[in-house]
């Protein structure tokens, strides 16, 4: 007895919805591809994103509080960091001396003269995340030096300026922290 085999008829309107539906994929991914990259200023750009005050403990078992503070970042020719030993991140302290008025926060050496009080740090070159070279997004910078800001502050209410210069000694816009009342963060 010979065997029959039963042979379904394909539905040609599911052939012709998978046809077309790989059709607009591929039109999509070429429309895409051919996208011209984001352009940004040669000028680094920041602004500000948000802050996160955690505690950490040390080895002689104290707790202290470290400062996280979240940043968006882009620069047009990718020219941020540096392989020197340079500084090229800065954060300098403010005070609030009113209700919208803020002063830089100085200090005294040995002779008498005063230096508004900043923080410098070497940042690493970030690689480029454009065709065209550009750099962008979002980065969180752990301030350890914060214990001993919330210590020497005690009680008044600073918030950071920040900036960064890129490998052409381009300043970025200067970005302010949110205000931080120095007596709520004991640890």
């Amino acid at each position: 007895m010979p065997k029959i085999q039963i042979f379904r008829q394909k539905n040609p309107v599911r052939i012709a919805a998978a046809g077309l539906s790989a059709i607009g994929w591929l039109t999509a991914f070429c429309f895409t591809a051919c996208v011209k990259p984001k352009e940004f200023s040669e000028i680094p750009y920041l602004e500000y994103r948000s802050a996160d005050v955690s505690g950490m403990i040390t080895k002689a078992g104290d707790t202290v509080p470290l400062l996280n503070l979240t940043f968006y970042f882009q620069d047009g020719d990718g020219d941020i960091g540096t392989h020197e030993n340079e500084a090229v991140l800065f954060f300098a302290l403010e005070e609030k001396v009113g209700d919208s008025l803020y002063e830089p926060v100085y200090a005294v050496n040995d002779t008498g003269g005063r230096f508004a009080i900043e923080y410098a740090y070497m940042l690493n070159p970030i690689e480029a995340v454009t065709g065209n070279g550009a750099v962008y997004g979002t980065m969180t910078w752990r301030m350890e030096e914060f214990a001993d800001v919330a210590r020497e502050f005690d009680g008044r209410t600073i918030r950071f300026a920040i900036w960064l210069f890129d490998r052409k000694k381009q300043k970025s816009n200067v970005i302010h922290s949110e205000d931080f009342r120095l007596s709520d963060y004991r640890y």
